[in-house]
């Protein structure tokens, strides 16, 4: 600790808590009332309206404090920090009633706090307390309040259900409260405000028509009163319903036009909106390039906004990290950790879409530990179960764990048809089912066991039905699918088609094809099974596998690589860069690769056939490999080959 300027500077921040500590009650309280009288003192500069506040808190000034706190909410906003604007409204809050009504600051009440309040929530990451904080709002209305200000409350408390799940009836309620409250008086600003929310919400009810003519009234009241934001928030409906129609050109040309109004006019969220809703445009056609441009500008406008957890600061950054996933960009692990100090529903949207990349990298152990974490916040958000499920259902099926994965397939997809039946994502997640269905029978059939095989592609036939349904009820308003829809459904239909045998390669083939819109690793993943069709119908797989193995290894995709390489090395495929991979033998081995591959699989029970179907070889041929391993041997019989190699050390490592 030194002296200097007349004020004592502590070397370690321990030592201040120490010397603190020691203070008696009454010592702490003039010590902050001496602190808060030189902060007086001072010029005012960053931060000194919050070291005031805080100041005469602790010295129950809090005459000084509230309008201090009030102040400190104030500059935080401006700078971008809702989060610390929060806590300032939040100690307002505490010590209203306790700051006489004469010495209140002008222009507050306890309404306004809690408007403030419930907005700096939801910009910061905060949706459930943005929720309550609202609601709390409502219930604080009396009758002597005006129609104009409990329209905006009841407004902002539809704004802050509409982020949260399971609320959409709750949010329509307070819409209809807000719009009886102003549909019958003169146009406003708060009026335009309230029907564009409300077009907005009759949109995601279905009601196009309606809320086409809320919005186009939106724009006109705005017109006429000046109201810019409210004019862009409808524009931005506007743009959405457009694109619902189909028409992409129409729906860019507004959306690019409320971008640009909400900007002019100081209204960062709508802005942020916006852009939000022009990024997904692009992303619903497939031109990921556009979209991820538009993504990526929108959270550095999020950023320096201070909306970057704001719902559609939140919805840019989990689009864009979507969209790099997709598009074979993937980021490093820094990504993997934003969300930091936000709620925890709020940072399980972002972990739940990073989970993907952390099983498509092989790094099982730490993907299991996020999903089964995901799992409480299932109920929050309906992207996060279609994330963290879909990545819980892949873990298991690279584990080769393909009950497990068909089971949590099934579980997904229960979820989902209980929140909203008839997903358009249901169509993935039975496509990821399937494959697991697929693999279960195949094994079941490896050990004789019919009943298991037949129960496993009866699941499978279930899932099949339930993602073919979905790409008919969930179809957009256009009447058609997008690209990344009848991509999944081709993969559907082609990973059906290895329910009962060897998967169609006409099937495969078209899978891969309809991924090439751009998904590069799901197309790498259809490659890897078009080549497993390929070897089974006795084709040349070669470029393919190639054409696989390059992309699993440029994303550092551990399990797809290693699946390909498997698949390469037990089809005598040679990769380029990856050397032959031969099994230890002894000096005296007499058998050949192709035998040892044979006599393994036989080790193992395999009948003829189905050492055939995984070499891809015929049965013939496998019965001609065992003839000249018997006479190499001197056996007589299978077993006893199986036996004398054993003994020799020739089988040392069967082949699963």
């Amino acid at each position: 600790m030194v002296l200097s300027d007349g004020s004592y500077t502590f070397r370690h921040a321990l030592l201040q808590e120490a010397v603190y500590g020691d203070l008696l009650p009454g010592e702490r309280s003039r010590t902050h009332a001496a602190y808060a009288a030189r902060i007086k003192a001072r010029p005012q500069g960053r931060g000194h309206d919050a070291k005031l506040a805080y100041h005469s808190m602790q010295s129950s000034d809090l005459v000084t404090a509230l309008p201090a706190y009030l102040r400190a909410m104030d500059e935080a906003e401006k700078l971008g920090a809702p989060g610390s604007a929060l806590q300032h409204v939040e100690q307002a809050l505490s010590i209203w009633d306790a700051v006489p009504a004469a010495d209140r600051p002008e222009g507050f009440d306890e309404l306004r706090l809690l408007h403030e309040a419930s907005y700096f929530a939801g910009t910061s990451g905060e949706p459930e307390r943005a929720a309550a904080f609202a609601r709390s709002a409502t219930k604080s209305l009396t009758p002597d309040t005006s129609a104009d200000r409990a329209a905006k409350t009841w407004r902002r408390l539809a704004e802050t259900l509409l982020a949260l799940e399971g609320t959409l009836d709750e949010a329509v309620a307070a819409i209809d409260r807000a719009w009886d409250l102003v549909k019958d008086t003169e146009p406003s600003g708060t009026r335009a405000w309230v029907l564009a929310s409300r077009a907005g919400f009759l949109r995601i009810l279905d009601q196009p028509e309606a809320a086409l003519d809320s919005a186009r009234t939106a724009v006109a009241d705005a017109q006429a009163v000046g109201a810019a934001g409210a004019e862009a928030s409808a524009l931005v409906t506007l743009g959405t319903l457009a694109d619902s129609r189909g028409d992409a050109a129409e729906a860019r040309e507004w959306l690019r036009k409320a971008e640009r109004k909400a900007r002019d006019a100081g209204a960062p969220n709508t802005e942020i909106r916006a852009t939000y809703f022009l990024a997904l445009s692009y992303h619903d056609q497939a031109e990921f390039a556009e979209a991820l441009e538009h993504s990526s500008r929108g959270v550095a406008r999020a950023e320096e906004a201070g909306l970057s957890w704001s719902t559609f600061g939140l919805e840019l950054r989990a689009g864009q990290l979507v969209l790099r996933y997709v598009m074979g960009d993937w980021p490093d692990e820094s990504a993997g950790r934003a969300g930091r100090g936000v709620s925890s529903a709020v940072a399980a949207r972002i972990q739940a879409i990073w989970a993907q990349f952390v099983v498509a990298r092989g790094r099982f152990d730490h993907a299991a530990k996020l999903i089964t974490g995901l799992r409480q916040h299932w109920i929050a958000d309906i992207q996060i179960p279609l994330s963290a499920g879909g990545a819980g259902i892949e873990l298991a099926y690279w584990r080769g764990e393909h009950a497990e994965a068909m089971r949590r397939a099934e579980d997904t997809i229960g979820w989902l048809e209980r929140i909203e039946p008839g997903l358009l994502a249901g169509i993935r997640m039975a496509a990821l089912g399937v494959s697991a269905a697929a693999a279960l029978a195949a094994d079941a059939r490896v050990r004789g066991d019919h009943a298991a095989a037949d129960a496993a592609v009866a699941a499978g036939e279930r899932m099949l039905a339930h993602g073919r349904m979905c790409s008919v009820v969930g179809q957009p308003r256009s009447g058609t699918l997008g690209p990344e829809g009848r991509a999944w459904l081709a993969r559907l239909e082609a990973a059906a088609s290895c329910l009962t045998g060897r998967g169609d390669v006409a099937k495969w083939a078209a899978a891969t094809e309809a991924f090439g819109y751009g998904a590069v690793y799901e197309q790498a993943i259809c490659r890897w099974h078009e080549a497993e069709a390929l070897l089974a119908a006795d084709a040349d797989a070669g470029p393919v596998l190639e054409a696989a193995h390059a992309v699993a290894v440029r994303l550092g995709a551990i399990p797809l690589r290693d699946a390909v390489r498997d698949l390469a090395h037990r089809a005598r495929v040679e990769l380029a860069g990856v050397e032959p991979a031969a099994p230890a033998r002894a000096v005296t081995d007499p058998l050949t690769d192709r035998e040892r591959d044979v006599l393994e699989r036989v080790a193992l029970g395999r009948t003829n056939r189905q050492v055939g179907e995984e070499l891809y070889i015929s049965e013939k041929t496998v019965s001609v490999h065992l003839s000249r391993v018997m006479a190499k041997l001197g056996a007589s019989r299978r077993a006893e080959a199986v036996a004398i190699a054993y003994d020799r050390g020739l089988l040392t490592a069967p082949a699963p």
